[in-house]
């Protein structure tokens, strides 16, 4: 079996996009005349605005070069406003467009529209903006107009594999070409990545090391992917064998995984797992969580399309997709392999000709529910089916019929209520069930309905869902008799209204993450209603995040508390009055805290000394919180980002830029006060010549996502425009 077997299956990779700079950290071996290059075009004298395209194959290295410039200090000092924008083969012009504006959620406002917005926040100002994996010219016509030529030295860099591309774009402007790596340079860069700070290889190793990095054929990508698979076994033996075939270096075997030295959950060695694969960068994170876990991975399409062939020479997985759109293609694809990727905007034909397949795996993407009339006669194996789409008013009760299943996960496409049938509970091995609303759909769509034979279902672990979810308790007797203990659910997330009896409590006593929304205009009743005292007896709870809206939420009775093993917990509407927060900040485990809309009442907030001590992340956004007092910087001793989004904040305390583990603080104030706080923060770290923390001051109408960076003196903000102080 092949090492990027798990990379197949779990990172799903016909839906991963090409944008990824594998190399940006690591621009020692880059070509300096490149770099200079295009560095000199970016900040050169021509005052009109210039369009650069950057060409080459995939894996040479094009991202890296525009990271690089794009991250330079000079480049950083010369602009006012710089963006960096991934398109890739799949994109969505509002997506862009909504990336300049720093929006983070979906956008549905008409594209002119948007278009205008954009321009009117880049006009007057002298701006760069990198459009990276570039391969439709289409794309640069549709946001052109977004763009302003105010004669200021703007730039636009392109970076894509398409000469044709950059031509049709700019027929004017110089296309720079990469070049692959000279035979010196490609076995410094091997060099670097396969041996590292070790000491020099002996000489055979070394020989055959330069006959691998050769044969790569100056392809920087190709040569972090064999070099993080070398790394996993240094025996001279496997080196040899890779020297002959560079194909080896993608079927290494999977003990090559380091075996767990205690036993642990699927999850942790699923976590472990990736994280080897981003060690040996065949994997790169592109997004983290607020505690600087994992929160989503891309690969390289170079190494993409290197596994979906391998995996079919294999025979371990088929890539179907819309050019393969005929039935022939599919019947021979589902004899083969046990697991099928299905990568079509529609399939127009059933599946009632395929018998007895062996397929234990289906992953849809853009397929509906009339495939699966079939499924249940055609696939009996099956035991994942990931995100198909299902029309809620016409259920195909036969994918229940799928008694091995182990995963689930479908997507309603429609807006009207949804109920579940009773008859999912045939499906005794699922152990992760995810109900989605399309993305159309949420904000205006009706309830799903779960039926209580869930709580039959003794082997599920993970159930995920919607907004609008119900799902009660057994009444009568409860647990016991015909309904069981969930004792292996570790995630509940999305239901609405959940009472929290001290019964419910015990349905899943090992429960890890909650996130749960109510809903009561019952003045007051709220708290009792749900039983949400109760929910300091879910003793392995570690992620809590209550939602709680309309009238019936007030103030938190005096002996409430959460509990004990939380490291993670969000709150939104909960009202809780801030001279009660020691109800948070005696919490020994808490690391992540969000106090979001509503989640606290009253204008003043002091911390108290011996609280929140090791807390690392912290949020305050949209409350109505107006002094807040810090006496001393080792009342958060731990804390590395702080983000303070409170139009109504006069002052942010001047002791908060003494917390020595501060790395990050974003703060969205309207108070002019406030802003000046800020600058006394950052003139008074700059003095003490602390360059570990970044300050931003965000506007207060939009949000601000991480790939905008604006760089303008405080006094002069625009509106709309945010604000990034490095420390010089």
């Amino acid at each position: 079996m092949s090492c990027l077997q798990p990379v197949l299956t779990n990172l799903h990779l016909c839906r991963l996009h090409q944008d990824v700079h594998w190399l940006a950290k690591n621009p020692w071996w880059e070509s300096t005349e490149d770099l200079i290059q295009i560095k000199d075009r970016v900040v050169g004298d021509e005052q009109n605005l210039q369009i650069i395209p950057i060409i080459g194959m995939g894996g040479i290295g094009k991202t890296t070069l525009a990271r690089n410039v794009y991250e330079d200090q000079l480049t950083i000092d010369y602009f006012d406003i710089r963006h960096w924008l991934t398109v890739s083969q799949e994109y969505s012009v509002r997506d862009i467009l909504g990336r300049i504006l720093s929006v983070e959620e979906p956008i549905d406002e008409k594209v002119e529209l948007l278009i205008e917005r954009v321009y009117k926040s880049l006009k007057g100002r002298k701006y760069l903006v990198v459009m990276d994996d570039m391969w439709h010219a289409e794309v640069w016509y549709k946001v052109r107009r977004a763009f302003p030529d105010d004669y200021i030295g703007s730039r636009v860099i392109l970076t894509t594999r398409l000469s044709d591309v950059a031509s049709t774009i700019d027929s004017n402007s110089p296309l720079h070409k990469m070049r692959l790596l000279d035979e010196d340079r490609s076995w410094a860069l091997f060099c670097k990545k396969a041996f590292a700070a070790e000491c020099p290889p002996s000489h055979d190793m070394k020989e055959i090391g330069k006959s691998i990095a050769r044969n790569c054929k100056g392809l920087p990508l190709a040569i972090i992917v064999i070099t993080g698979l070398l790394k996993a076994n240094k025996t001279r033996e496997h080196w040899e064998n890779v020297a002959e075939n560079l194909n080896v270096a993608s079927t290494v075997n999977d003990d090559q995984f380091s075996e767990p030295v205690e036993p642990k959950s699927l999850e942790e060695l699923a976590e472990e797992y990736l994280e080897d694969l981003v060690k040996r960068s065949l994997v790169l994170v592109v997004g983290t969580r607020s505690n600087g876990g994992m929160k989503s991975c891309r690969i390289h399409d170079v190494l993409r399309d290197l596994s979906i062939k391998k995996g079919r020479e294999e025979r371990f997985l088929q890539h179907f997709t819309n050019k393969d759109n005929k039935k022939s293609i599919l019947l021979k694809i589902a004899e083969g392999p046990r697991r099928l990727s299905i990568c079509a905007d529609y399939v127009n034909f059933e599946l009632t000709d395929i018998h007895n397949s062996s397929i234990h795996t289906l992953l849809c993407f853009g397929s509906e529910s009339y495939l699966l009339s079939s499924i249940a006669s055609q696939f009996k194996s099956l035991r994942v089916v990931d995100e198909v789409l299902l029309d809620p008013e016409d259920f195909p009760d036969e994918i229940f019929e799928l008694v091995n299943l182990r995963y689930l996960a479908f997507i309603l496409f429609q807006s009207s209520k949804c109920e579940i049938p009773p008859s999912i509970s045939k499906l005794q091995h699922l152990q992760t069930l995810i109900i989605k609303r399309d993305i159309m759909s949420i904000g205006h769509s009706g309830k799903v309905i779960l039926p209580l034979e869930i709580w039959k279902m003794i082997q599920l672990r993970h159930l995920v869902f919607t907004k609008e979810t119900a799902f009660c308790f057994p009444p009568g007797d409860g647990l016991g008799g015909t309904y069981s203990v969930l004792e292996n659910l570790q995630t509940f997330s999305g239901v609405l209204n959940f009472k929290f009896t001290k019964e419910a409590i015990g349905g899943f006593p090992n429960l890890k993450k909650l996130k749960l929304e109510y809903d009561c205009n019952e003045p007051g009743e709220g708290w009792a209603k749900f039983c949400l005292g109760n929910l300091v007896h879910l003793q392995e709870l570690e992620v809590l995040n209550l939602q709680l809206y309309g009238l019936g939420f007030g103030s938190v009775d005096t002996s409430f508390a959460f509990p004990q093993r939380l490291r993670k917990l969000t709150l939104t509407g909960c009202k809780i009055p801030w001279e009660k927060m020691s109800i948070i900040g005696c919490l020994p485990n808490l690391e992540v805290l969000k106090l979001l809309l509503g989640s606290f009442a009253g204008k003043e907030w002091e911390t108290t000394e011996g609280e929140f001590l090791v807390l690392k992340y912290l949020q305050i956004r949209n409350i109505d919180l107006m002094e807040w007092r810090v006496e001393s910087s080792t009342h958060f001793p731990c804390l590395e980002t702080l983000i303070l989004w409170c139009y109504k904040l006069k002052e942010v305390p001047s002791s908060v830029g003494d917390i020595p583990t501060l790395q990050n603080l974003r703060v969205q104030v309207s108070h002019m006060k406030a802003k000046d706080s800020v600058s006394q923060i950052i003139e008074e770290q700059e003095n003490l010549g602390n360059d570990a923390l970044q300050v931003r001051i965000m506007p207060l109408v939009l949000k601000t996502g991480p790939e905008a960076t604006h760089k303008r003196p405080l006094a002069q903000a625009q509106p709309g425009a945010g604000i990034q102080k490095k420390p010089r």
